[in-house]
C-alpha cells in the first residue's frame, strides 16, 4: 500500500468492463501525487477524492500506470475510539495473531517481515477457517 496526497485530478475518458456477469461503464481518472507517482483509476460516477486529499492505494498493473484506491488503514487510536465492537474485535484478533506469530518465531533470528506474514496468515485462518 502506498499513500500520498492528491495534486491534480484529470478526467480521461470512460471504460466499459463486465464484472460479474455485468457490463458496467467506468470513468477513468488521471491522478497526479506529491509523492511524484501519476496513476489511472477507475471509478463508477466521480473520483471520490479531491486535491489535498490524502489517498491510500495500490499499485494494479505497472505498465499500464493503474492503481486502486485503498480504505485508509485504522490506526489503534481510531480503533479505541470507536464504539464499533466489529472493529475493536478486529483489533483484538491482529494483537493477539501478532503475540501469537511472535511466540512461533521465537527461537528463530528472522525479519520482522515475516513475522507480519506469519500473523497475517493467521489471522486470515481466524476469519476463513
Amino acid at each position: 500500500m502506498k499513500t500520498s496526497k492528491v495534486k491534480f485530478v484529470e478526467p480521461k475518458g470512460k471504460q466499459e468492463m463486465v464484472l460479474k456477469g455485468e457490463k458496467k461503464t467506468f470513468n477513468e481518472y488521471y491522478v497526479g501525487m506529491e509523492n511524484g507517482e501519476n496513476r489511472f483509476f477507475l471509478a463508477l460516477g466521480e473520483f471520490k477524492r479531491k486535491v489535498g486529499d490524502t489517498i491510500h492505494y495500490a499499485e494494479k498493473d505497472l505498465k499500464k500506470s493503474t492503481a486502486k484506491l485503498l480504505p485508509p488503514p485504522p490506526s489503534q487510536v481510531q480503533v479505541m475510539k470507536n464504539d464499533n465492537k466489529d472493529a475493536i474485535q478486529q483489533f483484538i484478533i491482529r494483537q493477539s495473531m501478532l503475540k501469537a506469530a511472535v511466540d512461533y518465531h521465537a527461537k528463530k533470528a528472522v525479519p520482522i517481515d515475516t513475522i507480519k506474514d506469519t500473523a497475517r496468515e493467521f489471522i486470515k485462518f481466524v476469519h476463513n477457517g
